[in-house]
């Protein structure tokens, strides 16, 4: 799928060693490695950026924008990544009283907004997008973005550079949190909007990538922060699903809209595609947006499963395929995605080895069903790893949700949404199921789930224990999908790299999994410990599953993968977080390639 030498952009030669200043700091910030100046008053922050820094704002003068900062544009016009720079300084201090009151942070941020340095920073953030595809590189922009994106891009890309150390990066992701939120025009219009209201928002292309640059930031502020930025992202989570819900990210987008994508319609492809009216643009903004919307959809079973919050999502509403298979994302051109996809013959397609081969993949809601059905079973190659990333994660926020109400001795609510419904459901009308399938107990015949202990909420609850037994038979059957699959999208043979990716790594999770279903069973209010406490415990559970995955996967002569090497000491001994521990960078020698932001014809 990936070929060598396809990561273009992604390393950059470090600026030339430059004698430093020492600058004022606020405490634990300590110093960068950029130059600095000794002065920091509130104009000498921008000089020869600005004309006039003292008339931040002002009135229209030739060759200057009005309501913007001063610029000079004769001396950045010939630069359009100059420009860039600029835009992007301006956005981030919209309101200039922020300048007097955070030097450092403006310092700080001045800085890291050259055009050599924001090259740096959208390199390192490649490290990023091998874990998280959730940016189209092949069509993203950098001088057209959203400038919020942009500097999410940045701040993330920041974690991973040895240019700032980790305090001065939580500083910048402070700052360009408050710009993207207050500029962001989704979300100025759900906050405003009452509640249940629509707004008519979601469909351009400049209003998916406001939402990509708040799901990074949310993503930053639950990895990377202290105890306050981690309480912030669970405060503030439940304003990013009332903006998903209101620019429909849960739905594909109806016929002509602008992004209308035939491929990612409801259904089975019964016939072949005309490939005059497949529209690889429009493929590409449904793909974004359904991309945007699983990103959502694990960050909330993070929150799930790592603080015990209640979830937000419900399955049954994404009305969504899940994510298509890397090669067709990746693909650089209209054919070389529609030969991923297959639309142009079986031969064209043999490059997408890693992926489903499926030119519409299933969606999540029937693939849910078809774990919990024993009538069902995937077929070889159904699903990508990305796709069973996420199915593993939806097994986990319903185990999360069983225990939750058992242990409070309620019913199990929606409990009949994913019962089993008999042969004759409409699972059978997809070309991705098995019927009577054997549910794949032979494959984890060992793993059984614990029997309830006496007296325990859920020994006293039947349908809990049968909710339970439901949900640990579809952990065996996703287990059983995953072994199959590995031998046909990840042989042994077939490449030099290592698989790379949080998002390719979910076997991982099915022995998480296993470990909390045996928990439920001796400790069935797990799910009171309070949130940090809870981040600790499960992340010492990875820590401790580490060996049986690793020894389970080179039985399969497979890759330990990308949750293997989580740092032992992330999230453990210390609370205040350094991302770059949990999600590690590429290992350009072994991992697999992943391109990144294109700067060098800029």
């Amino acid at each position: 799928m990936f070929q060598p030498g396809g990561q273009d952009g992604f390393m950059f030669q470090p600026n030339p060693p430059q004698s430093q200043t020492p600058m004022k700091t606020e405490a634990g910030i300590g110093s960068n490695n950029f130059p600095t100046t000794s002065d920091t008053t509130q104009d000498s922050l921008f000089n020869g950026l600005y004309a006039n820094p003292a008339s931040y704002g002002g009135d229209h003068v030739d060759h200057l924008l009005p309501g913007f900062p001063n610029w000079n544009l004769d001396t950045v016009q010939n630069d359009p990544l100059q420009s860039k720079a600029d835009a992007l300084l301006a956005f981030c201090f919209s309101n200039p009283d922020y300048r007097t009151s955070n030097a450092p942070a403006a310092e700080n941020m001045r800085n890291c907004l050259t055009v050599e340095n924001i090259k740096h920073f959208v390199a390192e953030f490649t490290n990023f997008q091998g874990h998280w595809p959730l940016i189209h590189m092949p069509t993203f922009n950098l001088l057209e973005a959203n400038n919020g994106l942009v500097l999410a891009i940045i701040c993330i890309g920041a974690v991973y550079s040895d240019k700032l150390n980790v305090p001065q990066v939580r500083q910048m992701m402070e700052l360009v949190k408050t710009a993207v939120q207050s500029s962001s025009r989704v979300y100025a219009l759900v906050n405003a909007a009452p509640s249940g209201q629509t707004n008519p928002i979601g469909q351009s292309a400049s209003d998916v990538e406001e939402m990509q640059a708040l799901i990074m930031i949310q993503l930053m502020f639950t990895w990377h922060g202290n105890t306050s930025h981690r309480a912030q992202a669970r405060q503030e989570f439940a304003t990013l699903v009332r903006i998903a819900r209101q620019v429909n990210l849960l739905h594909v987008l109806p016929p002509g809209s602008p992004g209308y994508s035939t491929l990612h319609q409801p259904g089975s492809l019964r016939e072949e595609l005309d490939l005059s009216v497949w529209d690889w643009n429009a493929w590409v903004e449904q793909e974004k947006r359904a991309r945007a919307m699983f990103m959502l959809f694990l960050s909330d079973a993070a929150l799930v499963i790592y603080f015990n919050c209640p979830p937000q999502f419900d399955f049954h509403e994404i009305r969504l395929p899940l994510p298509a298979d890397d090669a067709a994302w990746d693909a650089k051109t209209a054919t070389d995605c529609a030969d991923a996809l297959g639309l142009r013959g079986p031969s064209a397609q043999e490059k997408n080895i890693t992926g489903s081969r499926r030119p519409k993949q299933p969606d999540l809601r029937s693939a849910l069903r078809s774990l919990f059905d024993p009538h069902f079973s995937f077929q070889p190659r159904a699903t990508n790893v990305y796709s069973k990333f996420i199915l593993i994660h939806a097994l986990h926020v319903q185990l999360w949700k069983i225990s939750r109400y058992a242990s409070q001795g309620n019913s199990v609510p929606n409990f009949n949404g994913f019962l089993p419904s008999g042969p004759s459901t409409p699972l059978s009308q997809n070309d991705w199921v098995v019927q009577n399938g054997s549910g794949g107990t032979a494959s984890t015949a060992n793993s059984g789930c614990a029997t309830p202990i006496d007296g325990t909420p859920i020994a006293n609850n039947p349908q809990a224990q049968h909710a339970i037994n439901v949900v640990h038979q579809a952990f065996i059957k996703w287990k059983l999908a995953w072994d199959i699959d590995m031998k046909l999208q990840y042989p042994p043979e077939a490449s030099v790299f290592r698989r790379f990716g949080f998002s390719r790594d979910g076997v991982h999770f099915y022995f998480l999994g296993l470990a909390l279903l045996q928990n439920h069973s001796r400790r069935p209010s797990d799910w009171q410990i309070p949130p940090d406490n809870r981040f600790q415990q499960v992340m010492e559970m990875l820590k401790r599953i580490k060996d049986p995955a690793a020894r389970d996967q080179q039985q399969q002569r497979q890759d330990i993968g990308s949750v293997g090497d989580i740092d032992d000491t992330y999230g453990v001994r210390d609370l205040t977080l350094d991302m770059k521990l949990l999600f590690k960078p590429i290992d350009q020698q072994i991992d697999s390639p992943i391109s990144g932001v294109q700067t060098g014809m800029i």
